[in-house]
């Protein structure tokens, strides 16, 4: 529908331009070809008026005394021979001359009229073919005019242009699937750093956000002596329940220092755990946000 569209658009436009041409070129070769028959007439016509004065000079006219005339009126003047009359040179004075032919001010006499008379182009015949003015008018009808025609699909070109859109669309796809699944691994590593970054921060930094209060989870039997986890292992753990139990078992009075002693030295092995992790999560967010 849309080539057909362009096609009739094109088509007007075609006869439009044709139109337009034809009205313009037309009207100024008529007038041309007009203002040209008529010149050729009237050259014509004055034509035959000399050619007509031609043959009746040549009839009424002695061209043979006339030359003679001239030579001895003309004669030692440039064109015309030299000639002495006796003992002296005759006058020039009555001479014609044609100032037409002026060279340097220097003035030049009239040829002899016998070759003006016999001159072969006063006896052209003006009426033959060659004095007609042929047809110069702009012919409207060998402009070409547009025929279209519809020779079918060109496989060739729909087969490669349906492998281009198919690539276009298999890339735009792709491009849609990475883009997106870029995203989401962008927003996973940024909040795996956030969460690391932050864990890590709060185990380097922990006293100034938390106060130094510590609280020890133990286990008791049911008369009150503590029991040691079996899913803890360490020397560690295990000697300070026994110093614990071993004090609580006393007549009463506990020897604080010494519990506090062997507390003291599970939060520091605690402790250094805590940040030791808290380094390893801050190089994790590292390698996580990177």
């Amino acid at each position: 529908q849309d080539g057909s569209g362009l096609l009739i658009e094109g088509m007007d436009a075609f006869d439009l331009k044709r139109g337009d041409t034809c009205s313009s070129r037309y009207a100024r070769s008529a007038n041309l070809q007009s203002s040209m028959s008529s010149n050729v007439t009237t050259y014509t016509n004055f034509h035959n008026q000399i050619s007509t004065n031609m043959k009746l000079a040549r009839r009424c006219i002695d061209s043979n005394d006339l030359d003679s005339a001239f030579g001895e009126a003309c004669c030692g003047i440039p064109t015309y021979p030299d000639c002495i009359v006796g003992n002296y040179l005759p006058s020039n004075d009555m001479c014609p001359m044609d100032d037409r032919r002026a060279v340097m001010n220097i003035s030049f006499p009239y040829e002899l009229p016998g070759i003006s008379l016999a001159d072969p182009s006063c006896s052209v015949s003006a009426n033959g073919s060659d004095w007609i003015v042929n047809n110069a008018v702009f012919d409207c009808e060998q402009l070409g005019t547009c025929s279209v025609t519809c020779p079918g699909p060109r496989r060739g070109l729909l087969n490669a242009a349906s492998e281009r859109c198919g690539c276009a669309l298999e890339w735009y796809l792709h491009s849609k699937w990475m883009a997106l699944t870029l995203a989401f691994l962008l927003y996973v590593f940024m909040n795996i750093a956030r969460v690391l970054f932050f864990s890590g921060i709060t185990r380097l930094l922990w006293k100034q956000i938390y106060p130094e209060r510590f609280t020890v989870s133990a286990t008791c039997d049911s008369e009150g002596s503590l029991v040691a986890s079996p899913k803890i292992r360490g020397t560690s753990h295990e000697d300070l329940i026994n110093a614990i139990q071993t004090k609580s078992k006393a007549d009463g009075n506990v020897n604080h220092r010494e519990i506090s002693m062997e507390l003291q030295a599970k939060l520091h092995r605690c402790l250094r755990k805590f940040r030791i992790s808290g380094v390893a999560l801050l190089f994790g967010s590292l390698l996580a946000n990177g």
